[in-house]
């Protein structure tokens, strides 16, 4: 003897199976990541200086400002792949519940950290020209191939900070 109708019985097997697949796993599992890493390269550090601003700071100078701002980026770059590592092993996965798949995840979370890599580069290209033009407004062009040039050049370096 059946209780009851089959149609019910029916909808009860699928709310059934929509809870199961909706509550997943019972405790969240990490995402399984396949090891991909953001391509965070260093970019040519001498494209920083503009042509017309590296005719005019030479030798010395120029290695010494372009080192400040290889610093910079370096450093960045330090902490953007220690940021992406916290990241990425903090989520959590939700692939098994019907959602984004764990490597798309990773290359998308990858792809998020060379964006913002890449504009952090731009900015520091930025302002080490501005910085340098702005110091060429205020002391001439002459002034900066006078004497061995250090004094100025740690001022134009330490405005080089973001």
């Amino acid at each position: 003897m059946q209780t009851q109708p089959k149609g019910l019985d029916r909808l009860l097997e699928v709310v059934d199976r929509i809870q199961r697949r909706c509550t997943g796993p019972s405790t969240p599992r990490p995402l399984r990541l396949s090891g991909s890493k953001p391509r965070l390269e260093v970019p040519r550090i001498a494209s920083l200086l503009a042509p017309s601003l590296t005719a005019i700071f030479r030798g010395p100078q120029r290695v010494a400002i372009l080192q400040a701002a290889e610093a910079l980026i370096v450093s960045f770059r330090q902490e953007a792949y220690r940021a992406f590592q916290n990241t990425i092993q903090r989520l959590i996965s939700v692939e098994d519940v019907g959602g984004i798949a764990d490597s798309v995840i990773e290359q998308r979370l990858c792809l998020m950290f060379e964006v913002e890599y890449e504009r952090h580069n731009m900015l520091v290209r930025e302002r080490v020209r501005e910085v340098l033009s702005a110091h060429l407004s205020v002391n001439g062009e002459e002034g900066s191939k006078k004497g061995n040039g250090f004094g100025h050049v740690s001022s134009v370096i330490s405005c080089l900070c973001i």
